[in-house]
């Protein structure tokens, strides 16, 4: 199982901070990062993108990194107004709906709300998530946070979306 973790905020700063601890998170094992990225979103829908550096202890899994990869390819070239939602998205969105089908339109909102022009998010891709204590340390942000499960199924669907045959 693995966790598509999206926190958005209204300052630069913020997000930069959220962006270093989520790095620390990794490493006092709080989730096994298999990847993030801090997005600037400017107010003309320019898109800044910087990824964590990759970390040899942690070696990044095939389906890990190609799943990572097209959902923010997905996330930063889907539409920012009205958030058209692709192949991936979708997929992301189908595997939810298993558990409850009011979950995707939510979803829906909140991406398209984190990735607003003038908008800065992280987005960080892990497994082995202590999901109730990230919550925790975000709790006090001014940011929101998304947090999505997706089965082995969904990131094999998202791997062979990106090339890689699982």
């Amino acid at each position: 199982m693995s966790t598509l973790i999206i926190l958005s905020f209204d300052k630069e700063a913020e997000a930069t901070a959220a962006f270093d601890k989520v790095l620390e998170l990794h490493r006092i094992a709080l989730m096994r990062l298999a990847d993030a990225a801090w997005i600037a979103v400017g107010k003309d829908g320019h898109i800044e993108l910087k990824t964590a550096p990759h970390d040899p202890a942690a070696p990044l899994d095939a389906t890990e990194g190609a799943a990572f990869g097209q959902i923010l390819g997905a996330l930063v070239t889907a539409p920012i107004e009205g958030f058209a939602v692709g192949g991936t998205i979708g997929a992301i969105f189908k595997a939810m709906e298993t558990s409850d089908d009011t979950v995707d339109e939510d979803i829906r909102k909140q991406i398209t709300k984190a990735l607003r022009p003038g908008a800065w998010a992280v987005v960080a891709y892990a497994t082995q998530v202590a999901l109730g204590e990230i919550r925790r340390q975000f709790s006090e942000s001014d940011g929101s946070l998304i947090a999505v499960e997706l089965d082995g199924t969904a990131q094999a669907d998202l791997a062979r979306d990106g090339g890689i045959e699982v």
